[in-house]
């Protein structure tokens, strides 16, 4: 008798335990435990409907067997607001201009990697994030619209792009910019026009030439090692002689200014202080040498 008790016991304990972890494993992720995929031939993609209220789905693959420049607004009455990893990874079948529906709020890792006939991209202002290394090597890639909500961009979303150029704005809710994401790409202007600049690395833009405009004053600049960039039009950070090169020239002529004891110029201050912490010492001439050092 005491032994059925105990079984009976250890029964409703593992279906208690079964029970929570089922639940909790159910509001951590984003799908069911294994989502159903879809499949809509006739616009040609996979699909995983969204666990949430909005009668949404996310695009898993393209099963199209023919060129195609369309991302569909919705499938079988579901709205388009993601696109997942890979989904149109090293394909030949995306051709020319592409434009997000309205409703689409997130892209995934690698999602248009490699894809060599995209031309470009016209986002939409609904935008929210953009994966790591979502338009890695799309050589002809020339032109991207609409950052203008974008919250996130991954590490070398753009990395190695080399026909991308134009200008990028990025509006207040821009949070980051992960590593070397638009390097290699021919972009001529970056702007931020909230009160502070996202979290960037220093490899974000590595080897820009291009300008940025800085939000607010100069001394609002938060990031490092931009190398290349231009403080609102004054001059390039860490080119302290001005002549339009970093070098070991420049963290010489900060260690002079520094031992001299003199009071640094306005433009020397915004110039030559590159980790912007307001004072000019070793430390710029350090993270001066830095910069000349990835840029060789």
């Amino acid at each position: 008798m005491k032994m059925r008790k105990q079984f009976v016991k250890c029964f409703v304990l593992l279906f208690v335990t079964v029970v929570i972890a089922n639940t909790v494993f159910a509001i951590t992720t984003p799908y069911s435990v294994e989502p159903e995929v879809y499949s809509n031939f006739e616009e040609g993609f996979k699909y995983v409907i969204n666990n949430d209220k909005e009668k949404s789905c996310t695009i898993i693959e393209y099963i199209g067997k023919v060129y195609t420049n369309m991302i569909p607004s919705s499938l079988d009455g579901y709205e388009v607001t993601r696109l997942g990893n890979n989904v149109f990874k090293d394909s030949d079948k995306l051709a020319g201009e592409v434009s997000f529906p309205k409703g689409l709020i997130s892209v995934g890792d690698e999602c248009f990697s490699g894809c060599g006939m995209l031309i470009q991209v016209n986002l939409n202002s609904n935008l929210k994030s953009i994966g790591a290394n979502c338009f890695t090597k799309c050589k002809e890639l020339k032109e991207i619209s609409d950052c203008s909500n974008i919250e996130s961009i991954g590490d070398r979303a753009f990395y190695n792009c080399p026909k991308l150029s134009g200008n990028l704005k990025f509006s207040s809710k821009i949070k980051s910019i992960g590593s070397e994401a638009f390097s290699k790409t021919a972009i001529n202007n970056v702007e931020f026009t909230g009160k502070t600049a996202p979290t960037i690395s220093n490899t974000t833009f590595l080897n820009y030439t291009g300008t940025f405009t800085i939000p607010g004053d100069t001394e609002s600049y938060v990031g490092t090692q931009w190398s290349g960039a231009l403080v609102n039009g004054l001059g390039i950070i860490g080119d302290v002689n001005g002549d339009n090169v970093i070098n070991s020239n420049d963290a010489a002529m900060v260690l002079d200014i520094y031992n001299s004891g003199t009071a640094p110029t306005e433009l020397q201050k915004k110039i030559a202080d590159v980790n912007r912490d307001g004072v000019i010492n070793s430390n710029d001439s350090a993270m001066i040498l830095d910069i000349y050092t990835q840029g060789k």
